[in-house]
Parts: structure tokens; sequence; C-alpha cells
């Protein structure tokens, strides 16, 4: 089950925590609801990835924001990545929240590392989409 509709779950979860949203190419808008209770699995991309594959359905246009902090990647991209990180040292007092979201074009993967929930860039890399797994939704990768 995918989330196509501002409910007050996803309003509640917008104003606590980063989050994306896209528009697929059917023009339907989903939207992160990670940890709703009743649905599995937990994570609303690893959703997303298979209802994208189970309906010949792919991204054209992604977000992620943080508030009204609103960072947009290009739009209609062979594919769109993301997943989530933490980074923190050995005596680091305060443990670092990371989004990796990135788009994928003529088989190139460019992943951009984003400070949460602040939405600080970081770091880009390019990355091996075969290597993505459920990270990258494509419109031409085979699903995993």
């Amino acid at each position: 089950m995918i989330c196509t509709t501002k409910d007050q779950y996803i309003v509640n979860y917008q104003e606590t925590y980063p989050c994306w949203v896209v528009t697929l190419s059917s023009g339907l808008v989903v939207f992160q609801d990670d940890f709703r209770p009743g649905i599995e699995p937990h994570s609303a991309w690893e959703r997303l990835y298979h209802y994208c594959h189970a309906n010949d359905d792919y991204i054209s246009k992604m977000i992620v924001r943080f508030r009204s902090n609103v960072q947009s990647l290009p739009e209609n991209a062979d594919g769109y990545y993301f997943s989530k990180g933490v980074r923190a040292g050995i005596y680091a007092v305060r443990t670092l929240h990371l989004f990796f979201t990135g788009t994928l074009n003529n088989g190139l993967l460019e992943v951009q590392c984003w400070k949460v929930p602040e939405m600080i860039p970081e770091l880009i890399e390019e990355r091996d989409p075969h290597k993505a797994g459920l990270c990258l939704i494509s419109k031409d990768i085979p699903p995993i």
C-alpha cells in the first residue's frame, strides 16, 4: 500500500520528520509514510518500489523536504534513488542522520548525501545502479 492522500498521519509526519514526496508517471503523488500503524513493510520506499514494478509505473518527479525547506531532484530521470543513513564518531556527542537521494541518467547513478533534518547537501558520488537494490526505482532495471 502506498500513501496517495495527505491525511492527518502525513501532516504529522511532515511536521516531525524529513521526508520524500514523489510524482509517478501515472500522475499519482505518493507521500513517505514510514511506520504507519498496521502497514507492512514499514518502509514507504520499499512499498513504492514494489508498487511501481507491479503497475508498470515509475517516478517522474521527486522532492525531499523538512517542513518548509524543500529540495527538488531533476525531473524525468531514468530512475530515482533513496536510502537513509547515520554517521557517528567514537567521541561524537550526536549521531547525524542522513538521506541519500539520487538520479539515474544514461546508466549513471549520482547519489547526494543530505544531513537531515536540516536538509544540508553534502557529498555527491557515483554508484553502480546494478548494486542499488530496492533503493533504486527505475524505468529500465528489472526488479530484484
